[in-house]
C-alpha cells in the first residue's frame, strides 16, 4: 500500500494543483499545471513537470489524461470536461467584447484608476448564468460616488445580477460590481480566512487587467507580491490587448466633492444582509479604503473540499 513517503515532491504538488482545478471541473494541460503548481518546495521546469505527468505512476493511478488535458479520475470523463471547457470560453469571450465594448464609459470617471476581470470570467470559464464579475480600483476618497456612477446606469437598464427583465428573467450577462478597491490600500493579505486562504491567492494572481492608469496593476502586483512564493511560475497578467478599445478623456468634474452625499445615500440602500455582514468577518468588508459585497463567499468550502481531496490520496 502507498504511503505519503512514496510520492515525491513534486508530484504531490501536481496532484494538489490539479486537485484544486477539479473542484470547478476545469481539466488543465502541463503547461497550466507548471504555471500554478501549488507552493512547491523547489522550482521545477515545464519540462520536468510535463515528464512527471506522463512517467509518474504514482500520478497515473489518480489523474486521467487525455489531447493534452489532465483531470483527476474521480471527475467526469475528459471528453465531457474538455466540452465544457470549450463552451466556457466562448461564453467567456461573448462576455469580455461586452466589457471591451464600454470601456470608453469606464474611462469617463477620473477616480477610477483600473478594471479588472475576476472568479470565473479571469478564467475564461464561465457559462450563460455567470455575471460579469469586475474588480474596480479608484483613486482615495471616491469609492461610495465610482459606485454610484459606474452602478447606476446598468441599474437602469436591468443589466444587474439581481434585476429580472420585462420577461421576467434573469438579465444575460449582468455586470457585478462587488469589489471596489483604493489604490492607496492594494495589499489583500489581510482579507485571508484563517488557516490559509488558496482560492484569495489564486484569485489575486488570475485577474484580468482590462483597463488601468498610472501602471496600477504594477502596483497591485507588488503590494500582493507574497502570492509569489504560492506561485513561483505565475507572472502576472498585464492588460489584454485583444480587448483594448478607444478611451475617451475623463470627465473635468469634482466628482470627490459629493463622496460623503453618496456615501450616505448608497448606506441607507444596502440589502439588510450586507448591512447585517458587514465588517464582521471578511466576506463583506465596508471601510474607507474598500467595498467588497461577497455575501455567498465558499472560500472556506473550497479549501476543505481541497484538502479532503489531497490529504486523502496521500494518506493511502
Amino acid at each position: 500500500m502507498e504511503t505519503l513517503q512514496e510520492s515525491t515532491a513534486l508530484e504531490q504538488a501536481i496532484f494538489s494543483t490539479i486537485s484544486w482545478f477539479s473542484l470547478f471541473s476545469y481539466p488543465v494541460t502541463s503547461f497550466e499545471v507548471w504555471k500554478w503548481l501549488w507552493n512547491p518546495k523547489e522550482q521545477y521546469s515545464l519540462i520536468e513537470v510535463s515528464d512527471c505527468l506522463v512517467s509518474s505512476l504514482w500520478l497515473q493511478e489518480k489523474i486521467q489524461s487525455k489531447t493534452g488535458l489532465f483531470a483527476l479520475r474521480s471527475n467526469d470523463p475528459l471528453e465531457v470536461l474538455q466540452k465544457e471547457r470549450h463552451s466556457r470560453f466562448i461564453d467567456a469571450s461573448r462576455k469580455y467584447r461586452k466589457v471591451q465594448s464600454l470601456l470608453w464609459f469606464f474611462s469617463l470617471f477620473p477616480m477610477v484608476q483600473g478594471i479588472a476581470a475576476v472568479n470565473t470570467l479571469s478564467w475564461w470559464q464561465t457559462s450563460q448564468t455567470s455575471d460579469i464579475d469586475l474588480l474596480v480600483i479608484v483613486k482615495p476618497g471616491t469609492l461610495w460616488i465610482t459606485r454610484f456612477c459606474l452602478v447606476f446606469p446598468f441599474y437602469l437598464l436591468k443589466k444587474r445580477p439581481s434585476q429580472k427583465t420585462s420577461t421576467k428573467k434573469q438579465p444575460l450577462d449582468p455586470f457585478c460590481f462587488s469589489f471596489f478597491l483604493s489604490e492607496d490600500h492594494l495589499d489583500l493579505h489581510f482579507l485571508q480566512i484563517p488557516g490559509g486562504d488558496p482560492y484569495l491567492a489564486y484569485w489575486i494572481k488570475s485577474l484580468v487587467p482590462l483597463y488601468e492608469k498610472d501602471q496600477v496593476f504594477d502596483r497591485f502586483a507588488r503590494e500582493n507580491a507574497w502570492t509569489g512564493t504560492l506561485f513561483p511560475q505565475a507572472k502576472r497578467k498585464t492588460l489584454h490587448q485583444g480587448l483594448s478599445a478607444v478611451l475617451f478623456r475623463s470627465l473635468p468634474f469634482p466628482f470627490s466633492f459629493f463622496e460623503k452625499v453618496f456615501s450616505s445615500l448608497q448606506k441607507k440602500r444596502l440589502p439588510e444582509e450586507i448591512t447585517r455582514m458587514a465588517n464582521q468577518d471578511t466576506r463583506v468588508v465596508i471601510s474607507d479604503q474598500m467595498l467588497k459585497f461577497y455575501v455567498k463567499d465558499r472560500r472556506e468550502f473550497f479549501r476543505e473540499a481541497w484538502k479532503q481531496l489531497t490529504h486523502s490520496s496521500f494518506s493511502l
